[in-house]
């Protein structure tokens, strides 16, 4: 019994030996590989250099030199030397730009893709503000460089905007919901649209641009109401009468303030 003891704990030492040997065979072809593929691809990926920059989403103000010019990419780079994530960061500073995509097409080709925010409405809190399509506030509106002609949300005050932002948010999604609503009338054509008005007893009330009266439409849902608006006013264009303002929400009818 002794003897096969003996046997066995030689028997095991070996396999460990070798297990060992093994495992430090493998451990220096890792090290010797990870060398190699180190040293190539320092010799090698710094020839790989940008010659093509296809940007996609430009327009507007977001021409394609503003946004070569704040992504800090230029042709000549060695493509894997850009921090993709950082020149992501660096565009969506930009007011005017929503979302950002950076990629790589190997081998020689980087793309930016552009996500721009188109204004909806202008917010009038003493400054006049852009309101992006998610009811966002992006941008100042500044100097005649930027464009005054969209509708103007008036009644909500900074402090309340400050004080209670998801309400606001809340406000400036209605808001919006309203104006879609509108523009899918025939009647928005021939009056256009100047002003959206909150008041939180009333709800929303709309001045059009090309009318002298004020549409009173309250709360939602807006869709039906905006619909009595426009076979309302085909029967008043038969009339010739004049109001100050028409009331929607009553169900099946309007009423006219003279």
């Amino acid at each position: 019994m002794k003897f096969f003891r003996r046997s066995n704990v030689k028997l095991q030492a070996r396999k460990r030996r070798w297990k060992f040997f093994v495992r430090s065979v493998i451990t220096l072809s890792c090290v010797l590989a990870l060398t190699y593929t180190v040293r190539y691809l320092s010799l090698h990926l710094e020839k790989l250099k940008i010659n093509s920059i296809l940007i996609e989403g430009a327009g507007g103000k977001l021409t394609t030199g503003v946004i070569l010019k704040a992504s800090g990419l230029s042709v000549g780079m060695p493509i894997f030397s850009v921090d993709l994530p950082e020149v992501v960061r660096r565009l969506e500073q930009d007011p005017w730009i929503d979302r950002v995509r950076v990629s790589r097409r190997l081998p020689h080709t980087l793309l930016i893709d552009i996500s721009r925010r188109e204004p909806k409405l202008i917010l009038s809190v003493g400054k006049f503000y852009y309101l992006g399509a998610h009811g966002e506030i992006f941008k100042e509106v500044e100097g005649a460089k930027d464009s005054r002609d969209f509708p103007v949300l008036t009644g909500l005050s900074r402090e309340e905007i400050e004080q209670d932002p998801p309400r606001a948010r809340e406000v400036f999604t209605q808001a919006l919901k309203l104006l879609n609503a509108y523009e899918g009338q025939e009647a928005s054509q021939p009056l256009g649209l100047s002003e959206i008005h909150y008041n939180s007893a009333s709800g929303f009330s709309l001045f059009p641009e090309k009318a002298r009266f004020r549409v009173i439409v309250g709360f939602e849902p807006f869709d039906g109401k905006l619909k009595r608006l426009s076979a309302a006013l085909g029967k008043l264009k038969r009339m010739s009468q004049s109001f100050a303002s028409i009331d929607l929400n009553y169900e099946g009818k309007v009423i006219l303030t003279m």
